[in-house]
């Protein structure tokens, strides 16, 4: 039977595990000589950037990971916008992600809603792009809205299911006209399983059904 207690878990000083290969720890002074200051971590380039082709723009645009700071504030902001408002969040996250090769932010803040005269399918596309650099989740309602090509370019095969509408948010769907619901960008005008549940309610007041 093999020695379980506390002390036989600890290896000896320098010794190598059983069936592998190992480098010697590294001693103090070496530790020291590679230890980061202050300024150093600071002052590392550590957010990631990506660079996108948009062959709808004939180029490549940038899409920065913001410092965890912005992004904490940017969420909040974000979470925190009106009802009939959550559009906006589209060219919030586009504004503070678009950059140039350098790392700098494309648009001031004061120019950010200008970002939401460019195609729907771009600014989506974008998005989804840029929540995933961030590390933050993409809803089904969001995927929902790319087109089947987008979708599978962007790993993404089968169109996502989204929540049901409720009994009152359906008779809203209803209630639009066909051509309103195209307005609205509503993929399919007939079909209530294509609208972005959380467009409708902003729009209606009346979202998904209850779980």
């Amino acid at each position: 039977m093999s020695d379980t207690t506390p002390g036989a878990l600890i290896p000896a000083p320098g010794a190598v595990p059983p069936g592998g290969n190992s480098t010697p720890a590294p001693q103090a002074e070496q530790v020291k000589a590679a230890a980061l200051s202050a300024e150093q971590i600071l002052g590392a380039v550590d957010c990631r950037v990506e660079a996108v082709h948009v062959p709808e723009w004939n180029g490549t645009v940038y899409l920065r990971e913001v410092a965890a700071d912005v992004g904490l504030q940017l969420g909040e902001d974000m979470r925190n916008l009106p009802k009939g408002e959550q559009d906006k969040s589209l060219y919030m996250l586009l504004g503070a992600c678009l950059c140039d090769a350098d790392l700098r932010p494309l648009f001031k803040p004061e120019d950010w809603p200008k970002i939401h005269t460019r195609s729907p399918r771009v600014l989506l596309r974008l998005q989804v792009q840029a929540l995933r650099l961030q590390g933050w989740p993409v809803s089904p309602h969001t995927l929902a809205g790319l087109s089947p090509e987008d979708r599978a370019a962007l790993g993404y095969p089968d169109k996502p299911k989204v929540p049901a509408l409720s009994p009152a948010g359906l008779e809203a769907f209803k209630a639009f006209s066909p051509e309103d619901r195209a307005a609205l960008g509503w993929p399919d005008p007939e079909t209530p399983e294509a609208v972005p549940a959380e467009q409708l309610e902003a729009v209606t007041g009346k979202g998904p059904a209850e779980s």
